[in-house]
């Protein structure tokens, strides 16, 4: 039994917030294994008294009653959560970017146990926001009513650019989670597209794992294929000539048949204009065309998202700084704001809500009061 539960043990030493409880009553929450060392493990957990401050502790094995695993929902979830001690120091776009966060949660997730909390954590941003809880001096930025309500709505033609990334972005994490690979790079090459959203920033790294775990499978595939492509081979150098014409003529046959496959799979793919597809088993051409797909797309996500020519996830604040000044009336600004989301290269149908808004609210706003 401490054979299985050192095993257990081990196989947790890198995840975060979880939850361990001891034998003598004490539970770390939010905690996170660092390493173990001989009987006894290094935890990171939260300070009780402070909980920005995160404090390592030694615990012996044996002293452990349960260990609760998190789930990536847990892990979000208390991310989210942990940032409620601090609501009062909170400055408008902080605020607005846990609202959003919130809101994916609420998306991903819709029956978790605690979302019911979140959404009261939401409702109590909101009023802290309108009871003008930031002054001044604090170095916040101060909002009206009307602002912090459209910022914290799912508002699906104010922010259409971000939920539609957030939806191809939780697509994709879907599939990967049910093992579905190649279907999770085909939401990939869609939220390409959206490299100005935060979901693009998270998708990145995910991506460059992904293509390279097809990489190293059809790898392996391919070998096996030019394993029995050789082994084929030999047996027919062993046969009279007779048999070895009619078996070459088979093997023509046979590689022209998988090449129109392979072209077929390849022309349908960039018609959904995402180039990915599950190669056929015993189809050499749609195996090779897969797993260099797989190299060069491994190849280009190598590099860390900073040097990739884009400034990714710039579009996202840019959409909300833009609507916070329309609704503040802060049109000279708003009208600079949007000259940066058309720079950033938004596309058109994203862009033209905007523009409308803007134009909208120039024709209804009083004009300026001429100068003494």
């Amino acid at each position: 039994m401490k054979i299985l539960f050192s095993l257990f043990l081990s196989a947790c030493l890198y995840a975060s917030a979880d939850t361990i409880k001891l034998i003598d009553g004490t539970t770390y929450e939010d905690c996170k294994i660092l390493f173990k060392q001989g009987e006894e493990l290094v935890i990171e957990h939260p300070d009780p008294q402070t909980p920005s401050i995160r404090r390592e502790t030694r615990i012996k094995e044996y002293d452990i009653l349960k260990h609760i695993r998190s789930t990536p929902a847990d892990y979000d979830f208390k991310r989210i959560i942990r940032k409620e001690a601090r609501l009062d120091e909170m400055t408008l776009q902080e605020r607005t970017e846990i609202l959003q966060a919130i809101t994916r949660f609420l998306e991903q997730y819709p029956d978790y146990p605690q979302a019911t909390r979140l959404e009261e954590l939401a409702d109590s941003l909101r009023k802290s926001t309108q009871t003008g809880n930031n002054s001044p001096d604090s170095g916040t930025v101060q909002t009206l009513p009307s602002q912090t309500q459209a910022l914290s709505l799912p508002d699906k033609e104010r922010f259409a650019y971000d939920h539609e990334a957030n939806r191809l972005y939780n697509g994709m994490m879907e599939h990967d989670r049910a093992g579905r690979r190649v279907e999770a790079m085909q939401m990939y090459t869609l939220l390409e597209k959206f490299q100005g959203s935060d979901a693009y920033v998270k998708a990145y790294p995910e991506a460059a794992r992904i293509a390279g775990e097809l990489q190293t499978q059809w790898t392996r595939q391919l070998a096996g294929l030019k394993t029995r492509q050789k082994e084929r081979k030999r047996q027919m150098e062993a046969m009279p000539p007779q048999k070895q014409e009619v078996a070459e003529k088979y093997l023509d046959k046979q590689r022209n048949e998988q090449q129109a496959a392979c072209d077929r799979l390849i022309n349908e793919s960039k018609k959904q204009k995402w180039n990915w597809f599950s190669p056929p088993d015993g189809n050499l051409p749609a195996t090779e065309s897969a797993l260099h797909l797989a190299q060069t797309t491994s190849e280009r996500l190598a590099r860390p998202i900073g040097q990739t020519g884009f400034r990714p996830g710039r579009l996202s604040p840019l959409v909300i700084g833009f609507w916070q000044h329309i609704d503040a009336g802060n049109l000279p600004q708003a009208k600079e704001t949007l000259k940066e989301i058309r720079a950033a290269n938004m596309p058109a149908n994203y862009l033209e809500p905007l523009e409308r808004a803007l134009h909208q609210r120039q024709q209804t706003s009083p004009a300026p009061e001429p100068q003494p």
